[in-house]
């Protein structure tokens, strides 16, 4: 089918849109408002250079699909500077996004341009459809390379890729009716018509596949293998009719808004596709160490020493949900028996546990047949019935245990008490209990381990915000003091000014002599504005003109860190 391309070929396939514009991409415009420093409280910062994606299409590389890191320098200001150079391998797209539609008849031979091939194009500010993306981002890469510019080593990263057959979006089946007078009309229109329906398989694309870490020498000194389960639970049949944007004057719908199939001058194509309901998750961790001295190389196999440290990861999910039930971790020392041999691997012999089991329950607990089977453990029920399947009730780890304790607040909210935490030898410790929260679930007050309450006070409109902590104060003395004891008139749910907070706490901070005092303002809608701890000593934050974090300054107003962003030229 016909495309519409940002890029002028200027071939006998392509068709100029007319127009004194380009459509390329423009790196200076790609870098606006991208960050560029950042310098740490330290004096040592953080530089950003930036490059235009790259990917391959219609056989030639392409520029496009916003920028990339090219290199960043860390200095740590003290005259250690570390740069670190990327390079990117097989770039590709999985859709391009579409910004255009086409409308009209197919074009003829020899045609230059669009009114000679009688096409339309209806345009749009926004793409219409949201399947081009690798995990979020146009290009997808199967390798980049991360090099240190002064000390030459390196690291490798490949990817799952949308170059790769398998992690293609899929596309429908097209058919229509070849004895139709608008036979004509819909073999045109599926060739200027891409389909509308298509598979989205973005959660398969942009994963990491592999990692390894190689000296300036090309001797790989650590390799990690990535592997994912990928399973089919159902799919849904989809079915779609793609009309033709034909001319009025063709009458292609009745009265009654049904399209006219069999009319010579109104094309059409439908389309079937199955969609899957899918998941793909990660099911094991392989790391290999090959400590210094001790790798032997092996061009294009597997690289093995005498004593390679192997770390494996495993990870097991509940059937239906993608819930994490186990995680296991064994660390094995293996002996190669020659290269190119497998290695024997034994478990690592110390004082230390060198295999680690950590599991987890939820409110469902797997399922019998077609029938989810519920948790013992108290509140399971309601926690289901809150579609809250995915709250851990329990994690068990190497013969300690975690019991979450859950409590019915005000307002019917069920939420987090405490923890109970259980140690090998069968003691009992417990978490800071939760004791009181609103009737939006936010924590009032808590009892710490050592016996200590902390209250926490709301401000700003609907008690939007943390405005102070206050340790070794319930919340009731809190309230009763705020309301009672202070001059500032105070009322939780209108207080909004950072002078009045301010104001506020002080007047707290001396009434209450006996707590420790933490208070915060913010800036509404964008972040915080100020942090002023137990001491009285106030951080401030600052933002520029597009609510970004430019500096933060203590009060005396030394520049503790800052942020500098790109602008375009």
């Amino acid at each position: 089918y016909i495309r519409i391309t940002p890029f002028a070929d200027n071939n006998s396939n392509h068709i100029p849109i007319p127009g004194n514009f380009s459509m390329e991409a423009n790196v200076n415009f790609a870098k606006t408002y991208s960050l560029q420093k950042i310098t740490f409280p330290t004096g040592g910062t953080n530089e950003y250079e930036y490059e235009l994606n790259t990917f391959s299409y219609s056989g030639k590389l392409r520029q496009g699909g916003g920028i990339r890191i090219k290199s960043q320098e860390l200095d740590d200001g003290k005259g250690n500077i570390q740069i670190k150079d990327y390079k990117y391998e097989n770039g590709s797209i999985a859709n391009f996004p579409v910004f255009g539609l086409l409308k009209g008849k197919l074009p003829t031979n020899g045609a230059t341009s669009l009114s000679q091939a009688k096409i339309g194009i209806t345009t749009f500010l926004s793409p219409q459809s949201q399947v081009e993306f690798t995990q979020g981002s146009f290009v997808g890469y199967g390798t980049v390379s991360v090099k240190d510019r002064i000390n030459n080593g390196y690291q490798k990263f490949i990817y799952s890729s949308p170059e790769t057959e398998v992690y293609k979006n899929l596309r429908p089946t097209i058919t229509y009716d070849t004895s139709s007078p608008s036979k004509f009309e819909s073999e045109n229109w599926s060739v200027i018509q891409s389909p509308s329906l298509l598979v989205d398989r973005d959660f398969l694309r942009g994963k990491i596949l592999l990692e390894q870490i190689f000296t300036k020498d090309n001797t790989i000194r650590k390799e990690k293998k990535y592997r994912y389960t990928q399973k089919d639970f159902t799919t849904i049949k989809l079915e779609y009719l793609n009309k033709s944007n034909s001319d009025p004057v063709d009458r292609c719908y009745y009265d009654d808004g049904a399209y006219r199939l069999n009319s010579p001058k109104c094309g059409w194509y439908k389309e079937e596709i199955d969609l899957p309901i899918s998941r793909d998750l990660l099911t094991s961790v392989i790391t290999r160490d090959y400590p210094t001295g001790k790798t032997l190389s092996t061009q294009g196999q597997n690289e093995n020493s005498s004593n390679t440290f192997k770390t494996i990861e495993n990870y097991e999910y509940d059937k239906q949900y993608p819930l994490l039930l186990k995680e296991t971790k064994q660390v094995r020392v293996c002996e190669s028996e020659g290269q190119g041999n497998e290695q024997d691997c034994d478990g690592v012999s110390d004082d230390y546990d060198h295999s680690i089991t950590k599991t987890k329950e939820y409110p469902i607990v797997g399922r019998d047949s077609s029938t989810d089977k519920i948790s013992t453990l108290p509140f399971a029920n309601e926690l289901i019935t809150k579609n809250r399947i995915s709250t851990p009730l329990k994690i068990t780890f190497n013969g300690t245990s975690e019991n979450h304790i859950y409590k019915k607040f005000p307002n019917g909210i069920l939420s987090l008490e405490k923890i109970n935490f259980k140690a090998r030898d069968g003691s009992i410790s417990v978490s800071d209990k939760i004791t009181k929260r609103d009737d939006k679930g936010r924590v009032l007050e808590y009892l710490r381990k050592d016996g200590i309450y902390v209250a926490r006070i709301y401000g700003y409109e609907n008690w939007s915000y943390l405005i102070a902590e206050i340790v070794n104060s319930t919340y009731a003395t809190a309230l009763d003091t705020l309301k009672n004891k202070i001059h500032t008139q105070f009322n939780q749910g209108t207080f909004s000014t950072d002078t009045s907070i301010r104001q506020m706490i002080n007047e707290l901070r001396v009434v209450l002599s006996n707590t420790q005092i933490t208070s915060y303002t913010y800036k509404k809608l964008v972040g915080i504005n100020s942090v002023t701890d137990a001491r009285g000593q106030t951080v401030y934050y600052h933002y520029d003109t597009f609510n970004r974090l430019e500096f933060v300054k203590d009060a005396d107003g030394n520049i503790l860190s800052n942020n500098q962003y790109n602008y375009k030229n």
